[in-house]
């Protein structure tokens, strides 16, 4: 019931369920993760992070508490504190796609452009054709400014697989940047 009532911004009453059913069942997992996302609703982050360590205390390797977790820190200006969980996350399951495409950012965004390139490259190496690594690429050469070698991905990947996610609107956009018709 919660994540319906967060969705219809009726957060006092998702909070009221929520603090119900964690008054009979504290370890819950999944309340705790509805707590969290309740009090990042609210923008309340030290509440998010109770819960989240509550969650990570009983089980340290909940994929979603630890993907909240280095969200929290991304949110409270600390991205460097997030790699390390989005590091472990990519190394429990390489094939993640969400999870590859956000360590890159978070490796680009702390200045980290080589191991970013890095890890695109083992990515395209395991699996050339998956959209997320397209998408991941492109925001990385689009960051460094190799907006012609990203528009030449984005183009050829759209003759590979004409409904390539979100490659249509990076070569419009890059080929806009460039001044190509």
């Amino acid at each position: 019931v919660a994540p319906i009532l967060i969705a219809l911004d009726r957060l006092d009453e998702a909070r009221a369920e929520t603090d119900r059913f964690l008054r009979d069942y504290p370890q819950d997992a999944a309340a705790r993760l509805s707590a969290a996302d309740i009090a990042f609703a609210a923008r309340d982050m030290k509440e998010a992070a109770v819960h989240l360590a509550a969650i990570l205390k009983d089980d340290p390797a909940h994929r979603r508490a630890l993907n909240q977790t280095a969200r929290l820190l991304v949110m409270l200006r600390r991205p460097t504190d997030a790699v390390p969980i989005y590091r472990r996350l990519v190394a429990d399951r390489p094939d993640d796609g969400a999870a590859l495409a956000q360590y890159v950012r978070l490796l680009r965004t702390t200045g980290r452009a080589a191991e970013a390139q890095a890890v695109l490259d083992d990515w395209a190496a395991r699996a050339p054709l998956d959209p997320q690594l397209l998408l991941a690429t492109l925001a990385n050469l689009s960051a460094h400014r190799f907006l012609p070698q990203a528009l030449e991905l984005a183009q050829h990947a759209l003759q590979r697989q004409p409904d390539a996610p979100g490659a249509r609107r990076f070569a419009v956009s890059l080929a806009i940047q460039l001044g190509h018709p």
